[in-house]
Parts: structure tokens; sequence; C-alpha cells
């Protein structure tokens, strides 16, 4: 703090700091160079050419454009569920016998969205501008795994290995990924006038652990 103190005054500029170190906090009280906020989205405030990025923010934590109506939470799901389809996944899994696998899928069963203490949504500003506002929110993601598994075991006069069975597993998995919401219109209006024109998710299932595993003998010795 004492140095970027020295820096501001040498240079003749003002710093936003923020933090909610309690240590920066009673410097920055006795400070004529730095002013200390709680905040990202406080911060970029003072900044930007509209006021409203503070009340928009409290507006969606508090559930006003992210309830159960909305359309925002459909899209928000529908997402997800893209940025599933046709990944690739890694299986771990465990077995007495040799087995390799194909045909891996995921199936979307529900996500939660990240929320503090007070039961609302944590919400983060990446970036803002005249025209759009990029947030991130942080999601936990339950889906159902599932894969298809070839068992063989080694033979021990010609080496090679021999197909004993095959079967079909599932597991249930979750994950947590970030998602960015960017919110363009009039930010001078209206929230009736503001829009989620774009959803990214930043991340998708990567792995799945299947436990023990071994080949599906009923079906085997039906047929």
């Amino acid at each position: 703090m004492l140095a970027l103190e020295g820096w501001a005054e040498r240079n003749d500029i003002n710093i936003i700091a923020v933090s909610e170190d309690n240590g920066w906090k009673n410097y920055s009280e006795g400070s004529n160079r730095i002013t200390l906020v709680s905040s990202l989205a406080e911060a970029l405030e003072k900044f930007q050419p509209h006021n409203k990025v503070a009340s928009i923010i409290k507006n969606i934590r508090k559930g006003s454009l992210l309830d159960n109506n909305n359309y925002v939470l459909q899209e928000i799901e529908q997402a997800i569920i893209d940025s599933i389809d046709g990944y690739d996944i890694w299986i771990e899994a465990s077995s007495y016998l040799s087995f390799e696998w194909e045909d891996t899928s995921a199936g979307y069963i529900s996500h939660y969205l990240d929320k503090d203490q007070e039961g609302l949504v944590k919400i983060r500003v990446i970036s803002i501008n005249d025209e759009s506002i990029v947030l991130k929110v942080g999601t936990t993601v339950k889906v159902e795994v599932e894969a298809s598994f070839d068992f063989s075991v080694r033979d021990s006069i010609d080496k090679d290995y021999v197909g004993i069975g095959t079967n079909v597993c599932t597991t249930i998995e979750d994950y947590h990924t970030d998602i960015l919401l960017t919110l363009t219109g009039d930010f001078s209006q209206d929230f009736d006038n503001i829009e989620f024109s774009d959803i990214e998710v930043l991340e998708t299932i990567g792995q799945a652990n299947f436990g023990e595993i071994e080949p599906d003998w009923k079906s085997e010795d039906e047929d």
C-alpha cells in the first residue's frame, strides 16, 4: 500500500482498489490517493459511461432476471446441454479383467447456480462498455455418463487377448463450470430494455469414474 501511495503521488494519479482486506481498508481511510471498494462492479461503476451496473447486478442477484419463469434459465440449461453433446469423455474404471471403452456419452440431469450466504446468485463483472455487459456466474452440473466396455483375458498359450464379454455402464458425475452472460440493450432505460444476447459455457464434463466394472454376465448367458 505504501508503494502504491508513493507511485500515485509521484504520478499525480488517484487509485481505486478492490479488496475486502481489513488492513487495506484501514490504510485507505487515511489515504489521499487510494479509494477502497469491496467489489469489481462498484469499481467499474466509477469508470463507466453509465451508472446502472450495480443496480443491474443487484436486480439479477435478487432473481428478477434469473427467476424460475425467466427464459434465461432455459437458455442457460440449453447451453449446458449443447456443451455436453458430442464431447469426448475420459473414462476411469477398474476391473479384474482387461477392458477397453467406446461410445461414451453424457446426458444432462440438472444444474445449480452458485449462491452466496444470503442465497443470492454469485455474479462477477468481466467487462462493460456502452453497448454490452459481460457477467460470469458459476454452476454445478449433474450428468449421467454412459460408456460401452469390451472385456478380455490374455490367453497364456498364444499370448493373445480373447474377448469374454461386454457391458454398457452408467454413472452419475458432478462438475463445475463458469458461464459468461452477455447483456445488451439500452442501459439508461428500464430492465425491460435489457436482454441476454449470448450465453457461453466455459467448461464441460471431461472425465467420469465408473468404479469397479465387469461384463454383463446375465446378457452373455442369455446369448
